[in-house]
């Protein structure tokens, strides 16, 4: 494989590919730190042309794997070197700049290695919001629309193909597919870039995307609360729709079981309640517009909700401080799911209307041949559910 690095040296320069063993090491495995396959070498591109020639050279090249890597913050191996075979991986760290803002037209253009905490800095700094959120922000803005990312935000603007408006793409024979428009209105022809979100990197690599934009929130409701019974949970998540409406952007249902494995994992905190309770849901809404009182509608739906028997207590967020250390419940979960051995963690979607029927099952114990096959005693059940739109896939 010395000839192929040597090759790509010519393309991207000698500081641009990395060939040495320590030097490979740690782009070997994703966040769960799964070991994969080897890596011949590590190619990091800056620009749209030396992406299309690396990938041009490659499929030249004989028995060799491209695999293309953004912030390594994945948990499922989408990522990894594959096993048996010469693996280059095609890092996108070197392009991250924010092409453009327009916040008159409601869009940005960045490039791939962009992580998403500097997409939203961008837009922020412009009085602009990036509907795409999520706990990784050190996940690149290509590889979320390589695996389709939801997010916090779900609820309200949808998934990370909701938030495109064009692509620039690389195919695996080098050929560029350059589809940057910013305009909504676009009925020309097919919309080929959907092709491509969700894809993994099977069909091309982006190297920039055009992304839609929203008037910054300039107000915020954050609040807690604890529930008895998934069915609760789900009254009170139409509730909370009848009661805000396009408002709500996230409605986010933990277990007590998940709670306690993040409260272990993070030492001592504060608990958010008196007494612990079966459920516990984070509830946010917020507005680009400074008159609706979306803090007396929280009250009103909290106060209602225990009324009614179906919230047990329950806290409203006072200062950004506290909606902070609401929302560190919600995201310590998964990290401590990654660092407890024997936690095995999972994103499946389900239609709300099933979540009674489907959760005392995913909360049973796995059979002894999935334990040994993770080669653990035991394994740890831990549920999270961001309640939003239903799956559309049949039974």
């Amino acid at each position: 494989m010395t000839g192929i690095a040597e090759t790509l040296r010519g393309i991207v320069g000698a500081g641009g590919v990395l060939d040495g063993t320590e030097d490979c090491t740690g782009y070997q495995s994703d966040l769960t730190g799964t070991p994969g396959g080897a890596v011949a070498c590590v190619v990091r591109p800056r620009t749209v042309a030396e992406v299309s020639a690396v990938l041009a050279a490659c499929s030249m090249a004989v028995d060799v794997a491209v695999i293309p890597r953004g912030g390594c913050s994945g948990l499922a191996g989408g990522a990894t070197p594959a096993i048996g075979r010469s693996n280059v991986v095609l890092s996108t760290e070197r392009m991250r700049a924010v092409r453009s803002i327009d916040p008159l037209g409601n869009v940005m253009v960045v490039e791939a290695g962009c992580t998403l905490h500097d997409a939203q800095a961008a837009a922020a700094a412009a009085g602009r919001l990036l509907g795409l959120d999520h706990g990784g922000l050190s996940s690149t803005i290509g590889g979320n629309l390589a695996t389709n990312a939801g997010g916090n935000n779900v609820l309200r603007y949808g998934m990370a193909r909701e938030q495109v408006l064009g692509l620039e793409v690389v195919l695996a024979d080098g050929r560029i597919v350059s589809q940057l428009s910013p305009l909504r209105k676009n009925n020309a022809g097919y919309d080929l870039k959907q092709i491509f979100l969700g894809s993994e990197g099977t069909l091309g690599v982006v190297t920039a995307a055009a992304l839609r934009l929203r008037p910054a929130p300039r107000i915020r409701v954050t609040a807690c609360v604890s529930l008895p019974s998934i069915d609760a949970v789900l009254t009170l998540f139409s509730r909370t729709q009848a009661a805000f409406g396009e408002s709500v952007t996230a409605f986010e249902a933990m277990s007590r079981a998940s709670l306690e494995l993040h409260f272990a994992h993070a030492g001592a905190r504060r608990q958010p309640f008196s007494a612990a309770a079966p459920w516990a849901v984070l509830i946010e809404a917020d507005s680009a517009s400074r008159h609706f009182d979306l803090n007396g509608a929280m009250e009103a739906l909290v106060a209602e909700a225990m009324e009614a028997g179906l919230v047990a207590d329950g806290t409203i967020a006072a200062s950004e401080s506290q909606r902070r250390a609401l929302w560190a419940l919600r995201e310590g979960i998964p990290n401590a799911m990654i660092e407890t051995p024997g936690a095995l963690k999972s994103d499946t979607p389900c239609r709300s209307m099933r979540l009674p029927h489907s959760m005392p099952r995913r909360a049973a114990p796995l059979p002894r041949s999935c334990r040994d096959a993770y080669r653990r005693r035991s394994a740890i059940s831990a549920t999270a559910i961001s309640i939003s739109t239903c799956c559309r896939r049949r039974a």
